[in-house]
């Protein structure tokens, strides 16, 4: 379903927030595997030219620098730590990242 909306210009929105912990397609309960999931959906976003311009905030509870730089490299444009912001930071982050 979100790859209808994502390929409907008419639905497609400006800013995706990917938790890395969503839900995989094969409704798997594994971690790495929700996580493998994330992954693919940012590189899958990121190298389809209709949708790369869609700026891609990850919203994660991970805390660790080395996925940070993953994601950030993988074509991620912001990785916001759960918890860091208060909510209205995070809508102050989303008007100036418009």
């Amino acid at each position: 379903m979100a790859e209808e909306v994502l390929k409907n210009k008419e639905t497609r929105p400006d800013i995706i927030f990917l938790d890395l912990l969503t839900k995989s397609g094969d409704g798997s309960g594994n971690i790495s595997t929700k996580i493998d999931f994330s992954i693919n959906f940012l590189k899958k976003i990121k190298s389809d030219e209709e949708l790369k311009k869609i700026k891609v905030v990850v919203f994660s509870s991970f805390k660790e620098k080395e996925i940070q730089e993953k994601l950030l490299g993988l074509g991620a444009d912001h990785y916001i730590v759960k918890g860091d912001l208060l909510p209205k930071e995070i809508l102050n982050f989303v008007r100036e990242l418009k």
